[in-house]
């Protein structure tokens, strides 16, 4: 890395990259305010020249400036929202939500976690590997009219649905417990079932597979490297390449380790929040390439 050549501090906003109109970026959040990390992750693409629109049901916030606070009954019913039972986490509804989105071709999607490194070209198809056999959909773009858009929404709206990628054992074992178990659903099954195990599993059966961005482009840093982020914040450079368009915080992993560490001054995660995390990251010569995009 360190044999490329600095850009200058400011990188190019969307339409200055690609020509085109900004590409609309979409989100959603459930509860009264939004935190720190969250703001700070939705405030990166808006520093990127992208418009941001957050969903919610009611007043949040904490709302970064730039950011349009939308009614997210206008997309789904309150009374629709999906709480697993397990954990209490809504990201089932989150998957259902923006596929929603995508319905409706009102822009991409970005969950409230992702920092946004360079201005997100506006393709089709935008997903990418989380790791090897597991794509993730934090960001998300796919036709309104796609057949693999139909599939995924499909899951919230098929009585009694079972993930087809199971096999005979397991699907059998689902089809019992619709049958002897009151009130089972999808509310009872895996909080990614919905999204990164289907988003896989589609991308397969369609042969979107080539259209997945390599692991470098959103998904630098795993979620087993969280150590990252409470380390000096220039450390984060070793995870990214020039082809690097966002960074995953992992929301969900890191509110455990906030239990027991808290990020230190000139930390990685300390730096997003105070907004001088850019100034940490390296810059390139060059802009991402087609080919990892995809």
């Amino acid at each position: 890395m360190s044999e490329e050549q600095p850009l200058p501090h400011r990188s190019p906003t969307a339409g200055e990259l690609t020509g085109t109109p900004p590409f609309p970026l979409n989100a959603l959040w459930i509860g009264p305010e939004l935190d720190d990390l969250a703001a700070a992750c939705l405030h990166s693409f808006v520093e990127m020249g992208h418009p941001v629109t957050l969903f919610a049901y009611d007043a949040v916030r904490g709302v970064p400036a730039n950011v349009t606070l939308a009614d997210a009954a206008t997309i789904l019913p309150r009374d629709s929202v999906i709480v697993q039972k397990r954990t209490g986490s809504v990201a089932l509804f989150s998957d259902r939500f923006r596929y929603e989105i995508l319905r409706l071709d009102r822009g991409g999607w970005i969950d409230c976690d992702l920092l946004c490194l360079r201005p997100i070209e506006p393709l089709p198809y935008i997903f990418g590997w989380e790791e090897d056999g597991l794509v993730n959909g934090a960001i998300l773009n796919l036709p309104a009219n796609s057949q693999m858009l139909g599939e995924l929404r499909r899951i919230f709206e098929t009585r009694r649905w079972v993930p087809p990628w199971y096999g005979r054992k397991e699907r059998l074992r689902h089809r019992w417990r619709y049958w002897f178990i009151p009130g089972y659903g999808i509310a009872d099954m895996d909080h990614i079932v919905a999204g990164p195990r289907a988003i896989t599993y589609f991308c397969g059966e369609y042969g979107l597979i080539d259209q997945v961005a390599a692991r470098e482009v959103y998904y630098p840093v795993n979620w087993r490297d969280l150590d990252v982020f409470f380390q000096d914040a220039s450390d984060i450079n070793r995870f990214l390449t020039p082809n690097s368009l966002c960074i995953h915080l992992w929301n969900t992993n890191l509110q455990r380790e906030f239990r027991v560490r808290t990020p230190a001054r000139g930390s990685f995660l300390a730096r997003v929040v105070d907004g001088t995390w850019r100034d940490a990251i390296e810059r390139f010569d060059r802009v991402p390439t087609r080919a990892a995009a995809r």
